[in-house]
């Protein structure tokens, strides 16, 4: 048998074989960081939402006396709002660099690698319809409370209407952590995502400050 004969099919295959492999890394790349700007848009709605709750802090059994007390825990208040903002200034940043970057993205050369990112994406959608249904039961659990208030006192309606926000803020919170392990699992995948992180290394820097201050907030008597 002429091996030239027998050498052509084996050739086809080759060509076959690099197209596939060119046409996966056309898309491979974009879909994962595609993904991580998805949840960061995601991060930022909920950061943003979060903000307009008050910050709700647990009581601890601090040695200090209650004007001590009271100063720490408003010193606390407000590094933690500090915290917020710039938290959310550093997902707006990172957000707009990978969304203007997105075409950049490179392959995944390691496939046991390229698999759990895969499986990261997926999981992606499925916890958007998680958060979906938590606002849905938020929803539900307001207009119970309108209906019933009509024949409630005035206080017993502030007392619920404290508890629904204490609760919505948990949830909030609870939605945001959540969301912002997502997006670092997911930044992993997105190979220009250290590229946007160097943008946000001066509020990072703040935000150590302030993770250090919150450590021990110092109340200065007037």
């Amino acid at each position: 048998m002429d091996w030239r004969w027998t050498s052509i099919p084996i050739f086809a295959i080759f060509l076959l074989l690099v197209c596939i492999t060119s046409i996966v890394e056309s898309v491979v790349p974009t879909q994962h960081c595609e993904n991580y700007s998805i949840c960061l848009q995601r991060l930022e709605a909920k950061q943003r939402e979060c903000s307009k709750f008050p910050e709700v802090e647990p009581i601890g059994k601090e040695n200090f006396s209650s004007n001590q007390t009271e100063c720490s825990r408003k010193k606390r208040r407000e590094v933690n709002r500090d915290m917020a903002q710039l938290n959310l200034r550093k997902t707006e940043i990172i957000r707009d660099c990978v969304a203007k970057n997105v075409n950049r993205g490179e392959s995944i050369k390691n496939a046991d690698k390229e698999k759990k990112c895969l499986a990261t994406s997926e999981k992606l959608s499925s916890f958007a319809e998680i958060l979906k249904s938590q606002v849905a039961a938020k929803g539900t659990r307001k207009s119970k409370s309108k209906s019933s208030a009509v024949s409630d006192s005035r206080s017993k309606r502030h007392s619920k209407r404290k508890e629904s926000t204490k609760q919505n803020s948990k949830l909030c919170r609870r939605a945001k952590k959540a969301l912002n392990r997502k997006c670092h699992q997911l930044a992993k995948c997105c190979t220009i995502s250290k590229e946007c992180d160097l943008l946000t290394e001066s509020i990072d820097e703040q935000l150590d400050g302030l993770k250090n201050e919150l450590k021990s907030p110092t109340c200065h008597s007037k």
